[in-house]
């Protein structure tokens, strides 16, 4: 799992700033267009609000007058659910995937340079161990491979000629 990591770092890390960014705009996006939804709500209130006082003056018919200004009302409150709707989604998850972008990149980025050290190390430590399973192998001295299982000293005297297949049973405490 590290490997896959260390091994697709900039270009997992690339497309998660790329979604991010377009999570981030797209959110934006959302309260513009909320914005732009709810003034054409509050315009219609207005004229609601028109029909209302002019039904009012000229029929005298106050229910017709209560049902037009009802429905301003109800206009007006959705005008208000719009711009609150756009306001949240901006400015909570586009916050949460402001603080994912910057944080993500430095957190991304410090771990990907522990995985490398950690890789670094690893090879370094295999570097040394296979050095001295070639000297071991060189001087052909069975015990100073430090097999401990006497059930497979016939397979070392097997492959005691092949150095690949013999530095599989040496020093198994260090493998």
């Amino acid at each position: 799992m590290a490997k896959a990591f260390s091994d697709n770092f900039y270009s997992f890390n690339s497309q998660y700033q790329h979604i991010n960014h377009n999570i981030s705009h797209e959110c934006k996006q959302i309260e513009n267009a909320s914005k732009k939804l709810a003034k054409h709500y509050f315009k219609l209130s207005v004229e609601l609000d028109a029909l209302q006082r002019l039904v009012l003056q000229r029929t005298e018919i106050p229910q017709f007058s209560n049902l037009y200004q009802r429905m301003s009302d109800l206009v007006h409150i959705n005008g208000e659910l719009a711009l609150h709707q756009g306001f949240m989604i901006n400015d909570s998850l586009n916050s949460h995937f402001k603080y994912q972008r910057e944080q993500g990149r430095i957190s991304f980025q410090e771990a990907y340079l522990l995985v490398e050290g950690a890789q670094f190390k690893f090879e370094k430590a295999q570097r040394v161990l296979d050095a001295e399973k070639v000297k071991l192998f060189k001087k052909q001295n069975y015990e100073a491979w430090q097999i401990q299982d006497p059930a497979i000293i016939k397979e070392v005297y097997k492959v005691r000629n092949n150095f690949n297949e013999a530095k599989m049973f040496m020093l198994p405490e260090k493998t």
